[in-house]
Order: C-alpha cells, then structure tokens, then sequence
C-alpha cells in the first residue's frame, strides 16, 4: 500500500513537471513567435517612419527652398524699388540744385550787370559834362604849344610866334604902326599931289623924316600893344587850359571811382559766383555721397538677405539631413532594442520553463520524501483515530490506507454522519 501511495505521488510530480516542461517550453515557443512578430512590426513600423520622415524633410527642403525663392524674389523686387527711388531722389535733388544755384547765378549775373550798367552811366554822363572842357582845354593847350613853338603845325603861319622876342618883324606887323604909316604916307602923297608934282627930294625927305619918328614913336606903343595881345591871348588860353585841367582832374577821380566801382563790383560777383559755384559743388557732392551710400546700402542689404536665404535652405537640408539620421538611428535602435528584447523574452520563458520543470521535479520529489518522513506520525494518528489507543513503534508501524478510516473526532462533517460509519480496508 505504502508503495502504490509513493507511486502514486511520484506519478503525479512527473506528470507535473512534464506538463510544466511543456507548457514552459510552448510558452517559450510563444513568447519567441511574438518576439519575432514584434520585431518585424517594429522594423515595417521603423521603415514607414523613415520613409515618412524622408517624404516630409523633402517636402520641408522644397518648401525651404519655395519660401527662399520667394523672399529673394520679393527682396529684389523691393531692392529696385529702393534703387529706382533713390535715384529718382538724386535726380530730382540734382535738378533742384542746379535750379537753385542757376537762378542765384542769374540774380549775381544781373545785380553784376545793373550795377556796372550803373558805374558806366555815370561814369559817361560826368564824361559828357567835363568833356568840352578837357577838349577846350586840350585845344588851348595845343594852340599855346604851336604858339610858343614847343608843338603842333610847324609849316602854319603862327608857330612859334610868341617865342620869339619883339623886334622889326613884330614892329612891323603891329596893326597901329602900319596904320599910322599908311595914313601918314597918304597924307605926304596928297601934298605933293597937290603941289602939282612928283616926290620931290624934300618930299621924300620928309618921308624918311615920318616913318623914322613914326617909328620912333610906335615901337614902344608897338611893344607894348604886342605884350598885351600876346598876354590876352595866352591867358585866354591858358584860362581855357586850366579848365580843362581841371576837368581831366573831375574825370580822373571820375575814372578812379568808375575803376574802383568796377572792381568792387567785379570782386563782388566774383565772391558770389565762386561761393555759388562751391555751394552747388557740396550740394551736389552731399547728394551723390547720400545716394551712392544709399545705393551701397541696399547692395549690402541685398547681398545679405540672398545670403541669409541660401543660409535657410542650406539649413532646412542640414536640419532635414540630421533629422533622417536621427530617424533611422532611432528606427535601427528601436529595431534592435525590439529583437533584443523579444530575444531576452524568448530566454526567460524558456528558462522559466526549465525552472517550472526543474521546480515540479523537485516538488514531487519533495512531496515523497515528506510522506516517508511523515509516515510514522500519521500512522499513529490513524491508529489512534481507529482504535483510541496510539502506537509509536515504527517496525509495527505499516504504510496508511489513503482512504480516512473514520472521522476525526467521530464526526463527518461533509455527511452528518457519527463515528464508526467507515471500515478500515
């Protein structure tokens, strides 16, 4: 009986652990077929990923590279604009400037004009008023010259006339001893014509008496009607001289003021005209440097911003080149981590197979092991329930029945039922 009920229990323990073995090892075969499964949807999800990244990091770029387009496009478009109106700008300021600096040109050109226009009004009219005299002048002057043989006509008939001392010749040309003479001689020639005869010797005598007192008594007056003909005439033009001395001297500080006048104007316009022409030099110099620094600006700026849009594309391809790499490095770690995982799953399923086993076995075992080592106090309890009167000897001691004998305390509790309602087999 003993053996049977050790069989019994071994039987079942075996049974156990074969049944545990299997199922571990089904288990195993489980865990490894949803590791594979697991594995192979990770990788088609990792591959629809990438791709889907690769799709959108192009999309990204074509639309990078759109945006860049249209940028620069619009940039361009503005830079021109800028461009055209900044030279609009200096055209027009150009034109404004030479306008300006034209019509300030024009009032120095006609103040120049109105006051020169003036200086020679003048400077004529005093002209006209001092003129006859300085020619009345002029003309005394030159006839006092010819008279007194220091200039002029030498053939005419006066020249050199009051340079020369009085003497016969001068005497003899005196208008009052020529008349006296000539009426003396006629009156001798009326006496002898009355006489009845010719020029006697006493006649002619008294000729030579007539014309040596005549002469005798004329050369003073002669002299002195000549000095008083030579000194009203000289003093009339020499009266004539000094004023026309004096009005070539009006003329000369006309002359002096009409020159300083002249230059003073001339000086004026000059300044006028260098610092117009200076000022509409910086003007002009001012607006290039504006919009040559302008137009400098907008270069730069648009270099900068064709720049910064070639910047953005290659950006966008950088970025989406790193993102495709980050992506498949994920997609090949979560591919690996995916099969190392279910490979890791995969082992401990089939170690807790083998453990199941191994621990069912050992159980079994165990399970015998105790019912022998148990043996001897259950036999003396079942003696003790069946005959009140417990056994220890472990030689009388034999192998319990596994069927209960009577109930414990005399009482079936599953059936109601009193003590003693079983036998012992």
């Amino acid at each position: 009986m003993a053996l049977t009920t050790a069989a019994a229990i071994l039987g079942s323990a075996v049974i156990g652990g074969a049944a545990s073995a299997i199922g571990s090892s089904k288990a195993a075969k489980a865990q490894t077929k949803a590791a594979q499964e697991a594995t192979a949807a990770q990788e088609r999800a990792s591959a629809l990923a990438l791709e889907a990244q690769k799709t959108g990091n192009a999309e990204a770029i074509a639309a990078a590279k759109e945006a860049a387009a249209a940028a620069q496009t619009a940039q361009d478009a503005a830079n021109k604009e800028a461009r055209d109106l900044s030279r609009a700008g200096y055209d027009e300021t150009k034109g404004l400037y030479g306008q300006g600096f034209d019509s300030a040109q024009a009032a120095y050109d006609k103040s120049f004009t109105g006051a020169q226009s003036a200086f020679d009004q003048a400077y004529q009219r005093q002209a006209g008023f001092q003129n006859p005299y300085i020619q009345s002048g002029l003309t005394a002057q030159n006839q006092i010259m010819q008279l007194m043989g220091l200039g002029g006509d030498k053939n005419a008939a006066d020249y050199g006339q009051y340079a020369k001392q009085f003497g016969t010749e001068q005497f003899e040309q005196d208008p009052g001893y020529a008349f006296r003479q000539a009426e003396g001689m006629k009156a001798l020639e009326r006496s002898a014509s009355a006489r009845g005869g010719l020029m006697s010797g006493g006649a002619l005598k008294g000729i030579q008496r007539f014309g040596q007192d005549l002469a005798s008594q004329e050369f003073s007056n002669a002299f002195n009607r000549y000095q008083t003909e030579r000194g009203a005439r000289l003093n009339t033009l020499g009266g004539l001289s000094s004023a026309g001395q004096s009005a070539s001297n009006v003329m000369t500080n006309a002359a002096g003021q009409y020159g300083s006048n002249t230059a003073g104007n001339n000086m004026a316009y000059g300044n006028a005209t260098a610092a117009n022409s200076l000022g509409r030099a910086n003007a002009m110099a001012g607006n290039a440097a504006d919009y040559y620094g302008t137009q400098g600006n907008l270069a730069l700026a648009q270099g900068q911003n064709t720049a910064q849009n070639q910047y953005n594309i290659a950006d966008a391809v950088s970025r989406g080149a790193q993102n495709i790499a980050n992506a498949g490095s994920q997609s090949a770690y979560n591919v690996g981590n995916a099969q190392a995982q279910g490979a890791m799953n995969a082992g401990q399923a089939r170690a807790s197979g083998y453990v199941g086993a191994a621990n069912a076995f050992n159980n079994a075992l165990g399970q015998v092991g105790s019912y022998y080592a148990n043996a001897p106090m259950n036999n003396a309890m079942m003696n003790y329930y069946n005959n009140n009167s417990p056994s220890t000897t472990r030689a009388a001691a034999a192998a319990p029945s596994m069927v209960m004998q009577q109930p414990v305390f005399g009482y079936d509790p599953y059936t109601g039922r009193g003590a003693n309602y079983l036998t012992n087999t």
